[in-house]
């Protein structure tokens, strides 16, 4: 009697700590079921063994009807602050990502465009596991990795229409609202790169390790004074300074020639960088702060300053509005550009639809952004630029 009374309170005790206090009730039935039918000891342990490997594969019960039954009652500030933007933006997002989708043909087309869309959302807007997406939306793990993937790659293909370099007369416009805003003349954005904190593999880790002494991939980015952005670029080593995953990058490819650097900047304008960047014509930096700085330098650095913090604010939103960017604990590490990227294109969406600066209930922390400030201004061009700027900025 003894025995069997330890017995049933060793399979309540492991189920409840398997299961949880609800769950464990079904399993904890099905495990004494079997030991009372049991004639020995021995019997009763593998009995034992094989309900705790029952309850390994046992899945977790799935939210009923989510999708279904709860979201669409969910009133619309609960909607936006759920999936990071408004019904409206998800069914402009719809119309644009229908017709990439292939035809429904096997059971994981089968579920509609909408409720494929609001998953890959959920993900993007949560650090939640791919596990509890799956049961939130009533999915298997593997049809959610499906699903999410496919829907990045989708959003992913849209990428030139919702992140694209302005048009001359567009550049004109962001000089004036920077010119307005800040002061400072000529800007057609802002410059810069953050890091995304990644899960890299221990064979690899070097290449991952930033300065900080973390793992993670730099995502480069301009944006203009709106916080929308302009370019971006993903860069897959995290031990890269920015000024060489500018030289990597389409765009300083782009502005290493002189031909096509005349056809994305006109002599007056340029970005604005920080001091991890070399100056150049194309891009004006801060003068460097040994104590000894002149009023007028000291000036041209402030409202500097002023003017390219709009791109930390950017990144700052776009980690903010989509935290999985906080931290990607993905296995797969070659699959991080995409996720972060499809993050741009739908940050530019969202301005775009809502002209909104941001969740209601989000609070924009200062995320760290690394820069490397070691690096010394160099061309000429650039310096004769930047000082025919600071001395308009004195007059």
């Amino acid at each position: 009697m003894a025995e069997d009374c330890l017995m049933k309170a060793a399979v309540s005790a492991i189920s409840t700590v398997l299961l949880g206090e609800t769950e464990s009730h079904g399993i904890y039935d099905i495990a004494m079921n079997e030991i009372e039918m049991s004639l020995n000891e021995e019997h009763i342990v593998s009995e034992l063994l094989l309900c705790l490997q029952q309850v390994e594969h046992q899945p977790t019960a799935a939210t009923p009807d989510y999708y279904e039954e709860t979201v669409p009652h969910y009133p619309d500030s609960i909607f936006r602050s759920n999936f990071r933007m408004t019904r409206t933006t998800v069914e402009l997002l719809c119309e644009k990502v229908a017709p990439l989708m292939r035809p429904a043909n096997t059971s994981t087309f089968a579920h509609p465009v909408p409720k494929q869309i609001l998953t890959t959302l959920w993900l993007l807007a949560n650090q939640e596991s791919f596990r509890g997406v799956a049961d939130r939306f009533g999915l298997s793990k593997g049809t959610t990795h499906y699903i999410i993937f496919r829907i990045l790659n989708a959003i992913k293909s849209l990428k030139n229409d919702f992140i694209k370099w302005p048009s001359k007369e567009l550049c004109e416009q962001n000089a004036a609202i920077f010119k307005e805003r800040t002061g400072f003349p000529g800007v057609v954005g802002a410059i810069d790169g953050c890091h995304i904190p990644v899960k890299a593999a221990s064979s690899d880790q070097d290449s991952f390790i930033n300065r900080k002494g973390f793992p993670s991939i730099v995502l480069q980015g301009v944006c203009d004074a709106n916080k929308k952005f302009l370019d971006t670029f993903v860069d897959r080593s995290g031990a890269a300074d920015y000024a060489r995953v500018l030289r990597l990058s389409p765009l300083g490819q782009s502005l290493s020639n002189p031909l096509k650097a005349r056809e994305l900047l006109d002599e007056d304008f340029h970005l604005l960088g920080d001091s991890a960047y070399d100056c150049s014509s194309y891009i004006l930096i801060p003068y460097e702060d040994y104590g000894q700085l002149t009023a007028a330098q000291q000036k041209y650095n402030s409202v500097h300053s002023t003017a390219h913090c709009v791109i930390e604010t950017a990144f700052d939103l776009l980690k903010e509005r989509f935290r999985r960017l906080k931290h990607l604990n993905m296995k797969r590490i070659d699959q991080a550009p995409l996720l972060i990227e499809t993050c741009c294109i739908l940050h530019n969406l969202i301005l775009e639809v809502e002209d909104d600066d941001g969740d209601d209930d989000a609070s924009l922390t200062n995320i760290s952004l690394l820069t490397d400030n070691s690096q010394e201004c160099d061309g000429a061009n650039g310096i004769a630029k930047r000082r025919r700027v600071m001395v308009s900025l004195s007059e």
